[in-house]
């Protein structure tokens, strides 16, 4: 008889989360997300949820910490060194825009 196991990813759980807490936060809102939409999406329960992020306003708070670094790192790729004040400026604007859509 072979034992059927579930294999554990600690390490990618939290990342999965994350997307799938964006995902829903995004669509509906903090009042509208729902964490057991997030749990089904993710495969996994509520309880590793709050394990991670404590209550859904932590989730929220990472949620936006997330973004905010993916923001602040694509700002610091731009080579904005050989511009106009102005032009530099304006791509500026056109990365954080291009962020905001995405």
């Amino acid at each position: 008889m072979s034992e059927h196991r579930v294999k554990r990813d600690p390490e990618g759980t939290r990342p999965r989360i994350l997307e799938a807490a964006t995902s829903q936060f995004t669509k509906h809102g903090l009042a509208g997300a729902r964490v057991g939409a997030i749990a089904t999406e993710v495969g996994a329960n509520e309880r590793m949820i709050y394990y991670y992020f404590e209550c859904k306003e932590g989730l929220y708070v990472a949620v936006l910490e997330a973004m905010y670094a993916r923001s602040a790192e694509a700002e610091g790729s731009l080579d904005l060194s050989g511009l106009e004040p102005a032009d530099a400026i304006r791509e500026l604007a056109k990365s954080i825009w291009a962020q905001l859509r995405e």
